[in-house]
């Protein structure tokens, strides 16, 4: 990101919200290939998903292409062409295929004696079960909406 007009958008934030996060501490501008691994490869290897976040054979091949322009939020709004398991969806802004996405689903291993804590948790914090946010797969009558993603984790 363009350090100068990091520190525009941060002059122009509530000076609370600049207490709280560490965003004004940063100072150096990074490059195209590190954006792609602390938005694309970075999650994927956290979450153990081998086939996300990489161009590489077996891969999901989800890929947005950006046209370079001077400013550099404008080139982020709009892609120039899109692509959802290879297939291209959408060129220039516009939909060029109708491509249903699905629910993924990660489910790493846990000590399941952590399910009490998160239901302790949830109810004092928000009064819910931790439950309440899983999606019933009736919330989408469509073959193919849910997937179980494998987590190596």
């Amino acid at each position: 990101m363009d350090r100068d007009l990091r520190a525009r958008w941060i002059a122009e934030l509530p000076p609370e919200a600049m207490q709280v996060t560490t965003l004004p501490s940063l100072a150096r501008e990074y490059t195209w290939p590190e954006i792609a691994i602390m938005t694309r490869a970075a999650p994927a290897r956290l979450l153990g998903l081998a086939d996300r976040g990489h161009l590489g054979a077996g891969a999901r091949a989800d890929i947005a292409v950006y046209r370079p322009q001077a400013d550099t939020a404008q080139m982020f709004r709009a892609a120039e062409l899109v692509f959802k398991d290879g297939v291209l969806i959408s060129r220039a802004g516009e939909a060029t295929t109708i491509v249903f996405g699905r629910v993924l689903t990660a489910q790493p291993t846990f000590d399941p004696t952590i399910d009490r804590r998160l239901a302790d948790f949830y109810g004092d914090a928000y009064g819910v079960s931790h439950t309440d946010f899983d999606v019933p797969h009736q919330a989408i009558p469509r073959a193919g909406a849910f997937e179980v993603v494998p987590c190596a984790r």
